[in-house]
């Protein structure tokens, strides 16, 4: 494929019957809308987009192949599918691993050639739900965040900031607050992800 990444409006990873959707919004945000819809990682969705936009087959194995079955190609382990934003559709099969290793067969949807691909790119476009979906535990912009609220066995303290910009200690009484502790703590919270 030579695509532009921004042209990819979607894409469709089929596989054992089941599909998932991902889905680019008006907001440039990718969203998972099949099998369900869920946030996605938007890093992982742009690593996947990189990898299509500039797929590369590794070399020609055969010119006319009349035959798909040695290949896996009859009923692909992996079909991809890419959505162009004037509504055009581009469809990649991915086949068995080449009896060597490390490559697997390929091939466009309407062109007869067979070829292998390195078998890095089938991992990156090979892909769950579970692997693309937005694992954080919470989501919020810290450059917005304004208090901050932390409850612990039956005790709480609570964060603002004053009319500086500053951090500072509001509950269980005010109190200056050392600023890059209290970012330190906002930045494990934006880190913090559910496990698979």
């Amino acid at each position: 494929l030579s695509l532009a990444e921004d042209e990819i409006r979607e894409i469709r990873l089929a596989k054992s019957g089941e599909a998932t959707v991902l889905r680019k919004g008006d907001d440039g945000q990718w969203q998972i809308v099949e099998p369900e819809p869920l946030r996605a990682d938007q890093d992982a969705v742009r690593s996947m987009v990189s990898t299509l936009a500039t797929l590369n087959a590794d070399k020609l194995v055969e010119e006319k192949a009349a035959d798909l079955i040695p290949y896996g190609l009859e009923k692909p382990a992996l079909e991809v599918t890419v959505v162009k934003k004037d509504g055009q559709a581009e469809e990649i099969y991915i086949g068995d691993e080449v009896p060597t290793g490390y490559a697997h067969y390929a091939k466009a949807k309407d062109d007869a050639r067979v070829y292998t691909i390195a078998g890095y790119t089938k991992s990156s476009l090979d892909k769950t739900p579970n692997d693309l979906r937005d694992r954080r535990l919470l989501t919020f912009e810290s450059d917005k965040l304004a208090r901050l609220t932390l409850r612990a066995r039956g005790q709480e303290i609570e964060f603002g900031k004053d009319a500086q910009n500053d951090w500072a200690i509001l509950k269980p009484r005010t109190l200056r607050a050392d600023g890059s502790q209290v970012e330190d703590l906002i930045r494990k919270l934006q880190d913090a992800r559910m496990d698979a």
